[in-house]
C-alpha cells in the first residue's frame, strides 16, 4: 500500500509541476481570447468558457483552490447567455492577474 501511495504521490506531483510551468502561458493565453473578444465577441465568450470550465478543474485538483474557484465563476458567466460581455472580460482579465501572480510566485501559492 505505502509503494502505491509513492507511486500515486510522485505522479501526481509531476503533474502539478508541469501545471506550475504553464501558468505563465495560461495567462497570455487567456489574455488572447480576452483580446479577441473585439472582433469576435460570441467566439471569445465561447472559448473563454471552454479554457476556464478546463483550468478550473485542473487547478483545484492540484490544490489551487482561488484559481480554481476564480475559472469556475468566470466559466458559469460565460455561459449565461444574458452575461454581459464586458462583465466576463472583466472578470476573465482579473483571472489573468492572478494566473500571473501564480506564474510569478512559481507555483508557490497553491493552497
Amino acid at each position: 500500500m505505502h509503494i502505491a501511495m509513492n507511486i500515486i504521490e510522485d505522479r501526481l506531483s509531476a503533474i502539478r509541476q508541469r501545471f506550475e510551468q504553464g501558468t505563465q502561458s495560461r495567462a497570455l493565453t487567456l489574455e488572447a481570447l480576452i483580446a479577441k473578444a473585439n472582433e469576435e465577441p460570441e467566439v471569445a465568450r465561447r472559448e473563454i468558457g471552454e479554457f476556464c470550465h478546463s483550468l478550473a478543474g485542473i487547478a483545484g485538483m492540484l490544490g489551487y483552490r482561488d484559481m480554481g474557484e476564480a475559472a469556475s465563476t468566470v466559466d458559469h458567466y460565460a455561459r449565461d447567455p444574458v452575461g454581459q460581455i464586458d462583465i466576463l472580460l472583466a472578470m476573465a482579465a482579473a483571472l489573468a492577474e492572478l494566473i500571473h501572480e501564480v506564474a510569478s510566485k512559481g507555483g508557490a501559492s497553491a493552497d
